[in-house]
């Protein structure tokens, strides 16, 4: 059992000045000008189990926060109060097979509030081409990521493998949705949206040539995702992925010298619904190598 309180308050001052009629900035701009006063909140506790026999370990739990959130509006005497609960649910499945083998899977779900640009936001005139505009009727998003880690080591040839991988799906995620009249000026708002969501994965391999005393390694990597916004107006999904390989080698002799090549590729998509003829696609490349020569009078060279 867990319990904690959280207490955030901020304030925020801003004047803005228009031009009168001697040529001066004194006249005080209502419209742009404000004093505000925010203060949030947060009580959160939570229960969680665990279950550990041999090989096996299992935890499962949940967090809640209750949360009270209050913007004052103090220039023109406006108070907006909310009130809402976060929950954070969390499971864990781990074996072990030996102290060198072993296999976990978890889950974690957790809430996310709109902040307050996105439901009342500060009218500010710095930048009149991009307006925010607010959205009090914003629910809170909700996301369930999903994991899986598989090692394997063994110590007599220095040789260990990695599998991992990941699956999140956001419910009600705040999104933008954003507008360009024919002056070229952006009206731009948070909304909820369903269907984003990302899948990721990552598989590594590394070992040691013995007849030729050099450590070498490699791996894949990659992740898929969804992206949902309204661009002027319009329903769009974003498609992108990237996939990835990468190359290790390496030479090294204790207190004479470390020599490592580094060496990855990825190969990244990208396209949206709005405009599906326009397609990203291209390769990206990097070769790092690292040297060091341990010298005398402990003397480092490295390149």
């Amino acid at each position: 059992f867990n319990y904690g309180i959280n207490v955030n308050n901020n304030h925020s001052s801003r004047n803005s000045f228009n031009q009168d009629n001697s040529g001066k900035y004194v006249a005080l701009d209502s419209l742009y000008s404000n004093d505000y006063a925010f203060n949030v909140l947060t009580h959160r506790g939570g229960l969680s189990y665990a279950y550990t026999k041999k090989k096996l370990r299992v935890n499962v739990g949940s967090n809640v926060g209750f949360t009270n959130f209050s913007q004052q509006d103090m220039f023109r005497d406006h108070e907006m109060k909310r009130s809402f609960i976060n929950w954070y649910p969390r499971a864990l499945l781990r074996y072990n097979f030996s102290q060198q083998r072993r296999l976990s899977f978890t889950y974690n779900g957790s809430t996310r509030q709109p902040g307050i640009n996105d439901l009342q936001p500060i009218r500010v005139n710095d930048d009149p081409l991009n307006i925010q505009i607010g959205n009090p009727d914003l629910k809170p998003s909700f996301s369930n990521n999903f994991d899986f880690y598989f090692s394997d080591y063994k110590v007599m040839t220095n040789r260990s493998l990695w599998i991992s991988g990941g699956y999140q799906t956001t419910s009600n995620a705040i999104s933008n949705k954003s507008f360009l009249d024919e002056s070229g000026k952006r009206t731009s708002q948070a909304v909820n949206v369903n269907g984003n969501r990302n899948l990721r994965y990552n598989f590594g391999l590394h070992g040691k040539i013995q007849a030729w005393d050099m450590r070498v390694g490699g791996g894949l990597s990659g992740n898929v995702g969804r992206n949902v916004n309204y661009v002027n107006g319009q329903y769009n999904t974003t498609n992108s992925s990237r996939n990835g390989i990468n190359v290790q080698i390496g030479k090294d002799k204790d207190k004479k010298y470390e020599i490592y090549l580094y060496g990855n590729a990825n190969y990244f998509t990208s396209v949206s619904s709005v405009q599906k003829e326009l397609r990203t696609n291209y390769w990206t490349y990097s070769i790092s190598p690292n040297a060091s020569f341990f010298l005398p009078w402990k003397f480092v060279f490295h390149a």
